[in-house]
């Protein structure tokens, strides 16, 4: 014999089946919207984001160019060369200067660090004449251990005007000399430095920071 509770539930499934004509519905949960921002729209969805980084590579800046070389450079290198094949352009700083004032600028040269011409004494000054003929030069002298600053002064000896180059190292007393040539050429070494700077002499070679200050 089914039971009491039994009975009722089939009494109220068979009620429900006769309101419903005999279909059993079913009950869906209703969906819930998505959600909606602060002004209504849609909010999208969440996707991964993907950061690529872009490695640029930057000119380089340009912090000036290098200075021109004198008009006459090549010439002076050729007038060098005869002295000694092994000297190189790198080998040396060049200044052109009108010596005897004829127009032509005459040339002198020198030597630096990277030449076998400069020691701890001092390094070699050549002094190079503009030729009239050819534009070529010719060497008027060789002055060793000598460094910069070198002056030209308004003074002249036969013609050519005269230089004031400084003296030190070596053993030699610090100051600064004069070259005066000769009527052939200029002296081989600077002799005692005795002579004074004055506010006429024009600097040549201006004095460098380095090792041996030439």
């Amino acid at each position: 014999m089914p039971s009491a509770r039994l009975c009722r539930r089939q009494e109220a499934l068979a009620e429900d089946q006769s309101l419903s004509g005999g279909v059993e519905i079913l009950k869906i949960p209703a969906r819930k919207p998505p959600p909606r921002t602060v002004e209504g729209n849609m909010k999208p969805a969440v996707l991964p984001v993907v950061v690529s980084l872009a490695v640029f590579q930057l000119a380089p800046i340009a912090v000036g160019s290098p200075p021109d070389p004198p008009p006459h450079a090549k010439a002076v290198q050729a007038a060098l060369e005869k002295v000694d094949k092994e000297i190189k352009p790198e080998h040396y700083d060049l200044v052109e200067v009108d010596l005897d004032e004829d127009g032509r600028k005459d040339a002198l040269a020198l030597m630096n660090g990277q030449s076998s011409y400069s020691g701890s004494g001092g390094s070699t000054l050549f002094l190079l004449r503009a030729c009239k003929e050819d534009g070529k030069y010719t060497k008027v002298g060789s002055v060793s251990v000598v460094h910069a600053p070198i002056y030209l002064r308004t003074t002249r000896h036969h013609g050519l005007r005269d230089l004031l180059v400084t003296v030190r190292g070596g053993g030699a007393e610090p100051g600064v000399a004069v070259l005066a040539f000769d009527g052939k050429g200029y002296p081989r070494s600077p002799g005692e430095a005795t002579a004074k700077v004055e506010g006429k002499d024009k600097v040549l070679f201006a004095e460098k920071s380095g090792a041996d200050g030439s």
